[in-house]
C-alpha cells in the first residue's frame, strides 16, 4: 500500500472558525503534497482527471452545509469535483470522502 494518502475536512468548530486552516494547506504544499479542494465547480478537474494515484495527495472536503470557504479553495490552488447526476445537488461529505479514498486505493 502506498503512503501519503490524506483526506481532511474543513468545517465549523462551533466558534465560527474552521477546523483546518489555510496555513495547513499551504504547509502541505511546501512539503510537496498536492492539495486539492473538493468543490462543486464543474470547471474544475474531475475526480477521474485528478492525480489521485501518486504519493502525497491531500483532498480537502468541506462541511455539508456550506462546503469549503473561498479562502481554503484558493489556498489549495487546485479544485476537483466528483461528477454526479444532474438530478443530485451534491454528495454527503462522508460519501465524497469514501469515493476519493476508493479512487486513491484503486489507482494505487
Amino acid at each position: 500500500m502506498k503512503k501519503g494518502f490524506f483526506i481532511t475536512f474543513e468545517g465549523p468548530d462551533g466558534s465560527g472558525k474552521t477546523t483546518v486552516s489555510t496555513a495547513v494547506a499551504k504547509r502541505l504544499q511546501e512539503k510537496g503534497i498536492d492539495t486539492l479542494a473538493a468543490a462543486l465547480d464543474r470547471s474544475a478537474m474531475t475526480s477521474d482527471e485528478a492525480r489521485l494515484d501518486r504519493d502525497g495527495v491531500a483532498v480537502v472536503i468541506g462541511n455539508e452545509g456550506s462546503g469549503l470557504s473561498a479562502e481554503m479553495i484558493e489556498a489549495c490552488g487546485k479544485t476537483v469535483f466528483i461528477p454526479i447526476s444532474a438530478r443530485s445537488e451534491s454528495l454527503n461529505a462522508s460519501v465524497a470522502s469514501s469515493i476519493f479514498l476508493w479512487e486513491m486505493r484503486r489507482r494505487g
